[in-house]
């Protein structure tokens, strides 16, 4: 059985709709579960309890690593502190066996199974634009773990549970790090610094199976086959297969977006 995290709160909840729809028509015997972003999560634990979904237990630790790297480091979004981004790395908890992140403006495209993640590795859709994750003027990461590359986008992943404790555990007695070391996409720059500190191999989806886009973005257009198999149209990724979608984080959808992501309002 799949299972499937999201991280959510009511400002977000025609998203959250449309994944839980999405994932009720490619793969309806998947475990739902759910973070809360924040505390305003009324409608949020409705939705999901009528779903059949689980609100995930949200861990303190990750909130006090949060603070304590990024504590006056600014907004990442306007009003959204950097720090409360690390209340996706709740994700992390409770973990039996291997389980799909999703970010909630995501919808799933497919019911096929992903490729298996290595005990000590995990799978990404897609590699973080340059300087999200390690800063421009920081050359450390890059030459201590050049497999890093530029680290990888979180809006996918699929892990286990080694990785799930090794990072719990190290988040509980990392210490604040200098700036330098950490990007300006939160959760994703210190998830880039921990897997190369803990030697925990990142890996593209495409790299196991090259049928499968080495992105998920949404705002390129996608079509089903006639076997029902979505697919980019094209070129760079034309013909490969497309496991979920993501479109930005503005509530606004442009025609190709509106397209794919409305079959499931």
């Amino acid at each position: 059985m799949l299972d499937i995290i999201t991280c959510c709160n009511d400002p977000r909840i025609d998203d959250l709709k449309r994944l839980i729809h999405s994932i009720e028509a490619h793969a309806p015997s998947a475990r739902l579960r759910v973070i809360a972003f924040d505390e305003d999560i009324t409608m949020t634990e409705r939705i999901v309890r009528n779903a059949g979904g689980t609100m995930l237990a949200c861990d303190p630790l990750w909130s006090a690593l949060g603070q304590r790297l990024f504590h006056g480091r600014g907004h990442y979004r306007p009003g959204v502190p950097m720090w409360m981004y690390f209340h996706k790395l709740n994700m992390f908890n409770e973990v039996n066996g291997p389980t799909v992140y999703l970010d909630a403006n995501s919808v799933l495209l497919s019911g096929e199974t992903p490729p298996t993640p290595g005990a000590n590795e995990i799978l990404f859709h897609s590699i973080a634009m340059r300087g999200r994750n390690i800063p421009e003027r920081s050359q450390f990461v890059r030459a201590w773990a050049p497999e890093i590359n530029e680290g990888f986008n979180l809006g996918y992943c699929h892990f286990g549970p080694k990785v799930a404790d090794l990072l719990r555990q190290f988040a509980a007695i990392v210490p604040g790090l200098h700036g330098a070391f950490l990007g300006p996409a939160p959760e994703q720059s210190f998830l880039t610094y921990a897997m190369a500190f803990l030697g925990i191999h990142g890996r593209l989806l495409h790299d196991l199976d090259p049928g499968i886009a080495p992105t998920n973005n949404g705002s390129l257009p996608i079509e089903q086959d006639a076997q029902g198999i979505y697919r980019y149209v094209d070129p760079p990724f034309g013909g490969q297969r497309v496991l979920s979608a993501k479109r930005p984080g503005s509530p606004e959808m442009d025609p190709v977006q509106r397209r794919l992501f409305g079959q499931f309002d």
